[in-house]
């Protein structure tokens, strides 16, 4: 895998194709991110090997959420066509943060390691649910869900590719199987 392509973070998922002109729903990990802007690029596939160059050059939020065009997407078909896949950006890219600042994009791919060392899982997803963050770790078979809150989070180390998680009675006996 190249540097290039290491580097890319996941930022959203497209959804659905919406309306007749080539519009699409858009599952951001930030809805908030100044990434989403009219003549943003963005790299999209199904992977972080898989991209294509595209600009968005529409973008609307409705009750649901975001709803973008693409350059070159001008009818549902090729809407469609994007169900599923990913939208990745260059961390290098990345406004600095300041000190005990994280993107949520960084956090998808960390190793989940409780205070005592044992490896949990891995952060697959993080949601937002009302004003707080869920961190979907992968257990083995199944995935629990975290609350990205200092009861729960700790060190957040990015360059070793680790959180660390305060396990407390009840956590692990959450999720889904």
């Amino acid at each position: 895998m190249s540097n290039e392509t290491e580097s890319l973070r996941e930022l959203g998922k497209f959804g659905r194709a919406q309306g007749l002109r080539g519009e699409v729903r858009f599952w951001a990990h930030n809805p908030n991110s100044p990434l989403l802007k009219k003549g943003q690029q963005a790299r999209i596939g199904l992977s972080k090997t898989s991209t294509v160059l595209v600009t968005i050059n529409r973008l609307r939020r409705d009750g649901k959420g975001l709803v973008l065009g693409l350059e070159g997407c001008t009818d549902r078909t090729a809407a469609e066509a994007l169900t599923g896949q990913y939208w990745y950006f260059s961390r290098s890219e990345f406004k600095p943060l300041g000190h005990n600042e994280v993107y949520v994009a960084d956090l998808i791919g960390l190793n989940a390691i409780q205070t005592d060392g044992t490896r949990l899982g891995l952060v697959t997803d993080v949601v937002e649910v009302g004003p707080n963050l869920i961190l979907m770790i992968k257990m083995g078979h199944r995935e629990i869900m975290v609350p990205y809150v200092d009861d729960f989070v700790g060190d957040v180390d990015l360059e070793q590719g680790e959180l660390k998680i305060r396990v407390v009675d009840g956590l692990l006996d959450t999720g889904r199987a």
